[in-house]
């Protein structure tokens, strides 16, 4: 089944969805060296876990907990971003598309459902 968080990124096709769910301690030490080279930072393993953007209850990895456009899709009650009335016009997604461009497919997908 395909999960995609409030932003349009596929979370069903991330690296610590994915461990949590096979339980892939590999995947995860991949994951955990590949992402501290990738933001400077150190990130063990048992951070490469998380129950998905959408899910409220559960971990989250790093940002995603934190993360504003989720907690404006929560707080709005929309399915993500693409479902919300302000989408188009809304300079907070605006700005992530800018930096994630990918993301836009499944966003305007989500728009010609509404």
């Amino acid at each position: 089944m395909k999960l995609v968080s409030y932003c349009g990124l596929v979370c069903s096709e991330c690296p610590a969805y994915v461990a949590r769910l096979t339980g892939d301690d590999e995947l995860r030490a991949r994951t955990a060296e590949e992402w501290s080279k990738m933001y400077s930072s150190d990130i063990p393993p048992s951070e490469i876990d998380c129950v998905g953007c959408t899910v409220v209850e559960g971990r989250h990895i790093g940002h995603c907990g934190e993360c504003g456009i989720r907690m404006c899709g929560m707080a709005r009650g929309v399915a993500g971003c693409g479902a919300c009335e302000d989408y188009q016009a809304c300079p907070t997604i605006g700005e992530f598309l800018a930096m994630v461009p990918q993301a836009r497919e499944e966003l305007d997908g989500m728009a010609r459902q509404r």
